[in-house]
């Protein structure tokens, strides 16, 4: 949230179990552009924020990924 957004994103996250993930950034062509996080997390609710103030407007995805995990939400940056 907010989404679309100008200049930073938050993410909430709810994790089950106790794994190793990894949140990244993705642009439509489907490069990685940016690493928000990669290590381990016990489970609980965590907050994640995202500035793409040295990115340009367009969609972008955000990944989250663990052993038994794949989220992908599309985010938008209007600048």
């Amino acid at each position: 949230y907010p989404n679309p957004f100008n200049p930073s994103i938050t993410f909430d996250v709810d994790i089950l179990q106790y794994d190793n993930y990894k949140i990244a950034i993705y642009d439509i062509s489907g490069r990685e552009v940016d690493l928000i996080y990669n290590n381990s997390l016990v489970p609980g609710y965590y907050n994640f924020m995202w500035d793409g103030s040295k990115f340009t407007s367009g969609v972008y995805f955000v990944k989250l990924t663990g052993i038994n995990t794949l989220v992908t939400e599309k985010i938008t940056l209007i600048k």
